[in-house]
């Protein structure tokens, strides 16, 4: 269980190093994937749509009796995974509900479990942050950007919030599997469940 639990784990965090700029990992951008719709499209739709209005009565009887089988289908597959996660549907509250909540309460361990995962991302914005501010600026984009004269105490949260996501950075691979198993102990969730509960988690 705990191998598997491990492997989630990694898998998912394996997907957020890869969005982690140069500075803090390869970063890798996807380009959507679209597929090609087949040639002799004008002829294939004038014989199709001569074709859909002579089956029309039947055929409209026979998607809308697909389409419910569908939607029941989608129904029982939504209400096994939430049977599934039980207390883990406390991932339905708002991020506020979280992050306000009791860190031994079931949405204190998910916003645990939340943050750890976010470590790399959080890393990387710190980081950006950071060399905006310590980067090559003309004198005049200093003046723009702090018109109160407050760049010092500015640089000064920047740098301790890059610090604070550097080591929480450093140590985040231990800190999901910590916090996951303080979630779901030695329970072993389906990987339908898993992927809805980060999804849950905008994770």
């Amino acid at each position: 269980m705990i191998d598997v639990m491990k492997s989630t784990t990694k898998t998912v965090m394996a997907v957020l190093l890869l969005t982690v700029a140069p500075a803090v990992a390869i970063s890798v951008s996807a380009t959507p994937a679209f597929a090609k719709k087949g040639g002799n499209s004008s002829r294939g739709k004038s014989n199709g749509s001569r074709g859909n209005r002579d089956a029309r009565p039947n055929g409209n009887s026979v998607n809308h009796g697909s389409h419910d089988a569908e939607s029941t289908e989608d129904s029982a597959n939504h209400g096994a995974i939430a049977s599934e996660l039980k207390g883990l549907n406390a991932a339905h509250a708002s991020q506020n509900g979280l992050e306000n909540s009791s860190p031994n309460s079931m949405r204190g361990k998910l916003y645990t479990y939340q943050q750890a995962m976010l470590a790399p991302t959080a890393y990387q914005d710190a980081s950006e942050a950071l060399d905006t501010l310590t980067g090559e600026m003309a004198e005049l984009d200093y003046y723009k950007m702090y018109p109160d004269g407050d760049y010092e105490a500015a640089l000064s949260e920047a740098q301790s919030t890059f610090d604070a996501a550097k080591l929480a950075f450093s140590t985040f691979e231990t800190d999901a599997e910590t916090s996951l198993f303080d979630l779901i102990g030695e329970e072993e969730l389906t990987d339908e469940a898993m992927a809805a509960l980060l999804a849950l988690l905008g994770l």
